[in-house]
Parts: C-alpha cells; sequence; structure tokens
C-alpha cells in the first residue's frame, strides 16, 4: 500500500522531481493546497527565500521533515537540525537517494548527506587525540583503527581510501566490522566515541 508523502515547494521543477522520484511506493500530496496543521505526517520541504517560518510552524508538531535546499551548506543545515528536522540535502537528490532517504526518516531514523556528516564530526568533536581513544582502538585491528581516526577526523569513504591506499568497497568491509565490534551504528557515533 502506498503512502502519502507531503511535498512542500514553489518550484514547479523540484515539485515535478519529487513525485517522479515517489511514484512506485508514495503518494505525493503537494502541501501548498493545504497548509493546515499536520501531524506525525513526512514532509519534504524545500527551504527557500522567506519560507522559514512555515518550516518552524511544521516542525512543532512531530512532523518528519526532510528539507532540501537548492544549494545545501553546512552553515545553513546545522542550525535546521535544533528545530528537529529528519534529514537535509540537496532539492534535486537523486531519485534512488531520495527514495532511500525517505525510507531512513519514515522508519525514524535522521539522514544527512555524507559530506555534512563529515562537517558535523568536525565541528562537535574536533581531531582526536590519541591518548582518549587507546581503550576503544584495542578492540580494533590495526587498519581498522586506523579507519576509525580517519573517520573521527572527518573524512570521507574516498579520502579514507586514497590515504589507506585500499578501494572505497575495502573501506565499507572496515567500517562494517567496526561498527559490528563497537556495537555503534554509524559513522558518526564512532567517531564521538573515538574523540570522547
Amino acid at each position: 500500500m502506498k503512502s502519502i508523502i507531503l511535498i512542500h515547494s514553489t518550484n514547479s521543477n523540484v515539485r515535478l522531481h519529487w513525485e517522479k522520484s515517489l511514484s512506485d511506493n508514495h503518494y505525493a500530496k503537494d502541501l501548498m493546497d493545504d497548509m493546515n496543521r499536520h501531524y506525525d505526517e513526512v514532509i519534504l520541504f524545500h527551504l527557500q527565500n522567506n519560507n522559514l517560518d512555515e518550516l518552524k510552524e511544521l516542525t512543532e508538531n512531530n512532523n518528519k521533515i526532510m528539507v532540501f535546499s537548492g544549494a545545501p551548506t553546512f552553515d545553513e543545515g546545522y542550525p535546521l537540525l535544533s528545530l528537529g528536522i529528519k534529514a537535509y540535502a540537496n532539492s534535486l537528490l537523486s531519485s534512488e537517494t531520495l527514495q532511500d532517504a525517505v525510507k531512513v526518516v519514515e522508519h525514524g531514523d535522521a539522514w544527512l548527506y555524507p559530506e555534512f556528516i563529515n562537517q558535523m564530526i568536525l565541528k562537535v568533536s574536533g581531531i582526536p587525540t590519541h591518548d582518549n581513544n587507546e581503550d576503544t582502538l584495542a578492540k580494533l585491528s590495526e587498519r581498522e583503527s586506523q579507519i576509525a581516526l580517519y573517520i573521527a577526523q572527518g573524512l570521507s569513504n574516498k579520502v579514507i581510501a586514497q590515504n589507506a591506499q585500499i578501494t572505497e568497497r575495502t573501506v565499507k568491509a572496515h567500517l562494517s566490522s567496526i561498527f559490528q565490534k563497537l556495537q555503534i551504528k554509524d559513522r558518526l557515533a564512532l567517531a564521538l566515541l573515538v574523540n570522547k
């Protein structure tokens, strides 16, 4: 059964892209047609000039808000996290990635693009010191420890692969092993654990 996703954008190209991207699994309903209060809804919200007040109003009602921007930046997106948004990305995110992000948010989790997470790790945690993370890294192999330190520095998988002279696929395999050994779910949790 298809679920309803509310969309809010005055840009017809963005609306059309969202509707086409979601058409297999969801009914896209234009929030512009009905700006009455909504509760517990997944809402795709296009951040545009002068509509931040509308976003704030929607976040007050326990909605799962996914915010999209024409040119997303860390400086624009980071303050939005305090509003309780569940996702932040480019408004023309690929159809496949948009579908994945919606699934994540529907299940109650947050979705942020990888570069944003990397910048957030740097902002929240800073660069790791080896004195504070010896116990954590002791559970890991030498290569996994190296990967964990790179993650804590906010590096992307591509950059880690280049620095460690391995493939991105191998980086992902190491991350899966690290997450399992440390009983954590994601790279942000790893960075916070390494930097504690």
